[in-house]
């Protein structure tokens, strides 16, 4: 038999209004970040509003894996044949109310059982027969992506990444490994001819860590199906920021306004509003580098809107920022007002301080910094191109102090801050839960909420929820529709209660997250998590291997802070009275239990789980 590669398939199908794309991911080989990509893009989309379903490989309830690699003769083909026939299935039923993304595109599968058929591994006639069973599945009934995203990488990378992630049973020779990317590779070459394909080479991707990949990789999936019938929407409309009466009587006095922020905070707005309303000039970095007479004065190279890189930014940006300042003054000459749009949050500022300052003109200033939630900006700047390099690299300057926003405590210029559409002062700058901490959360699998009654741990957890779009579990939820059905109480109406529920409550949640994980999802624990409980579920996450992919939020509150959310409960809930008294008796429960030192707040050199403690007051 001539063993022969696999060609296209699979055609895309015919498309609906209101039809929602469909993704698949690929690569060169095992163990380059597949599945990691699709919990990301997942995580990615659920943030931003877009119902999204996500579909994995399974294969830890393949019956055959492990056999296939002990015993190839006995387990290999029936292994190939389970993947096949989960995987038809997923992609022939897919999700026509949500985006869907799947984890391996079945092809891939057909080239793994292609590449042990080349190398011996699997037997000509079990390869034969493997042939057969895929090509007998209806493949007409199970669409082509809309878009197809495949990884790939060097020989030398691939190996030490490869090598990296495959578990001790899956360790093989590296002829192996690259006789599979030679397979995908053949194929996928004929796949960019008649499918959507997105090729991403994986040499500066960290999905696992680094949020500029994991933006950037969303970018990259929203613009390679522009223009496609599964093209994905997001709301535009999401900047409403507008100025107060006072904040025009302000604007009016000056000749000059300088808006500040990060790329896609919406500064351009205000600046151009002010400009429509007041009559001033508008002079904006943007326009200024795209127009013809700076690309013939400077060279094309320095007029892209959005940088490439760090290095390419910063060769170039103080060209176009001395060309608006000189600009600048010369309309306030000629009797003009200005309104100046750039982002304005490193040096350049400074430089342009000084200039205002000697020209005599520093005092007719203001500067307008203008914030806007994270995700507000990404629902504004998602689908242009290189817009998350240029924003995280902001973003990572501001945050670790080597850029800033303006600020009149210095006494040298006045500032107005804009606050655009719902800058949400929970991850605000000076928030409970600083973006610092945030974007270290983000990456998390499993966030363990811990903190006494009336901490706010299930305002924060539910905050959590809606930012991220994970999944929620809560002790209270579990204890009062599995445990006790009739209970209408938040807090259990006896202690001697509360005990006997307490360990199959969190029993049920534990083994209910680690169903969700396996299934790909982020998942919050809303528990008191104080005492034993903790320790249970650090013992479980060892033994899934899942310790350093959690995270704890201890969550603060003093005694007096407590109490007045007691009292607040107390006036406005439906039989406040009676909830406040369970709170109380709670509350004092776990002090008296803390001070005899019989339960104890999780702690990260004891427990080994990463703690984050936030001071909610």
């Amino acid at each position: 038999m001539t063993i022969k590669g696999l060609g296209v398939i699979r055609k895309r199908g015919k498309k609906k209004i209101g039809y929602y794309p469909r993704i698949e991911v690929g690569a060169d080989c095992l163990g380059l970040g597949k599945t990691t990509a699709v919990k990301v893009l997942t995580r990615k989309l659920k943030q931003l509003r877009v119902p999204v379903k996500s579909s994995y490989e399974l294969a830890e309830k393949n019956p055959y894996l492990r056999l296939s690699y002990d015993d190839p003769s006995k387990g290999l083909l029936k292994s190939q044949k389970w993947f096949i026939k989960t995987k038809y299935g997923q992609v022939k039923n897919g999700s026509k109310k949500s985006v869907f993304i799947q984890d391996v595109h079945p092809e891939m599968d057909y080239n793994y059982a292609l590449t042990n058929a080349l190398i011996g591994r699997m037997s000509k006639d079990d390869f034969k027969e493997y042939n057969h069973y895929f090509n007998s599945l209806n493949w007409g009934a199970a669409p082509a992506p809309d878009l197809l995203v495949y990884f790939y990488l060097n020989d030398d990378a691939l190996l030490k990444r490869t090598r990296a992630a495959a578990e001790e049973y899956e360790k093989m020779k590296d002829d192996y490994y690259l006789t599979m990317k030679q397979v995908n590779g053949e194929w996928i070459k004929k796949a960019e001819k008649e499918m959507n394909v997105l090729k991403i080479d994986l040499a500066d991707f960290a999905f696992h860590k680094d949020k500029l990949s994991q933006m950037n990789l969303l970018n990259k999936v929203i613009i390679a199906l522009k223009g496609t019938s599964g093209e994905i929407k997001l709301n535009k409309k999401a900047l409403k920021g507008n100025f107060h009466k006072r904040d025009w009587d302000k604007i009016k006095r000056k000749k000059v306004i300088i808006t500040c922020g990060l790329p896609g905070s919406g500064k351009s707005y205000f600046a151009k509003e002010i400009c429509k309303k007041l009559g001033y000039k508008y002079l904006a970095s943007d326009t200024i580098r795209s127009s013809q007479e700076y690309k013939k004065r400077f060279g094309e190279a320095k007029s892209t809107r959005y940088i490439n890189s760090s290095e390419a930014y910063e060769k170039n940006r103080d060209v176009h920022y001395q060309v608006i300042n000189e600009m600048a003054i010369n309309n306030l000459k000629a009797g003009k007002k200005v309104v100046i749009d750039a982002t304005f949050l490193g040096p350049q500022r400074q430089r342009l301080i000084k200039t205002l300052e000697e020209s005599g003109y520093l005092e007719d200033s203001l500067f307008l910094p203008v914030k806007a939630d994270e995700l507000v900006m990404m629902h504004q700047m998602l689908g242009i191109d290189n817009w998350p390099k240029a924003y995280t690299w902001f973003a990572k300057e501001v945050e670790e102090g080597r850029s800033s926003y303006p600020d009149e405590r210095d006494g040298r210029v006045e500032v107005l801050i804009i606050k655009n559409s719902k800058m949400d002062d929970f991850f605000g700058d000076q928030g409970l839960l600083q973006l610092s901490k945030l974007h270290e959360i983000e990456n998390k699998e499993i966030i363990i909420m811990s903190g006494l009654p009336g901490s706010g741990k299930g305002y924060i957890a539910k905050k959590l929820r809606q930012r991220l779009g994970c999944d929620y579990l809560s002790t209270d939820k579990i204890r009062h529709s599995k445990i006790y059905t009739q209970e209408t109480n938040k807090f259990m109406s006896g202690v001697d209660k509360y005990e006997k529920s307490r360990d199959l409550t969190y029993q049920m949640m534990h083994e209910m997250m680690i169903k969700k994980i396996k299934k790909g999802k982020q998942v919050i624990l809303d528990g008191t998590y104080i005492g034993p409980q903790i320790k249970a579920l650090v013992k479980i996450l060892k033994e899934e291997n899942l310790l350093d992919k959690a995270v704890v939020l201890l969550v603060r509150s003093s005694e007096k802070i407590t109490e007045k959310r007691i009292d607040i409960l107390r006036r406005k809930l439906k039989n406040g009275q009676e909830h406040a008294k369970a709170w109380r008796r709670s509350y004092d429960w776990f002090i008296a239990k803390l001070k005899t030192k019989e339960i104890r707040f999780p702690n990260e050199k004891i427990d080994g789980v990463r703690v984050m403690e936030i001071w909610n007051q």
